[in-house]
């Protein structure tokens, strides 16, 4: 018994159904492109942090009665100049001084996290004076600056 090519359960020509083939890809690609766009308006891009970086300038010692007679001491200003925060891990100097901490440092203890534009002030006092009443040491600075990480300044 044969059956007509029309009726139920009749031959059929085999032929690849390229219509579930694509049913089956373009879910792949909305959900890709779902994904993407959440992606893209979910996370917002923040362009990378500029480094920090540690500028140290000299200052006139605050006028006082008591610095009236007593030259034997400099002041230097540590400013972060940079974007990201500044961290000073150590603060060295030469034998013939010893140093002070102040200004925007409250804690004083290493080590010291100064922000965007933010500053500290150091006091170096020099121990002995020579007898021209001149003195001269170097004060090292450690930081996190990437171009200068060990930054020495010649008093």
């Amino acid at each position: 018994m044969t059956r007509a090519s029309g009726e139920k359960g009749g031959s059929r020509v085999s032929r690849p159904n390229t219509a579930k083939k694509r049913t089956r890809k373009l879910p792949i690609l909305v959900t890709s492109f779902v994904i993407l766009a959440i992606g893209f308006f979910a996370f917002k891009w923040t362009p990378p942090l500029a480094p920090p970086e540690i500028a140290v300038e000299t200052l006139p010692p605050p006028i006082s009665p008591k610095n009236a007679t007593n030259s034997s001491s400099v002041w230097l200003r540590v400013e972060n100049r940079g974007v990201a925060p500044l961290r000073i891990y150590e603060i060295r100097s030469g034998c013939n001084a010893t140093l002070s901490l102040g200004g925007a440092c409250t804690d004083c203890s290493f080590p010291i996290i100064l922000q965007k534009h933010a500053h500290l002030t150091v006091r170096v006092e020099f121990r002995d004076r020579q007898s021209s009443g001149m003195s001269e040491t170097t004060v090292t600075i450690y930081s996190n600056d990437p171009r200068t990480p060990a930054l020495t300044v010649q008093l």
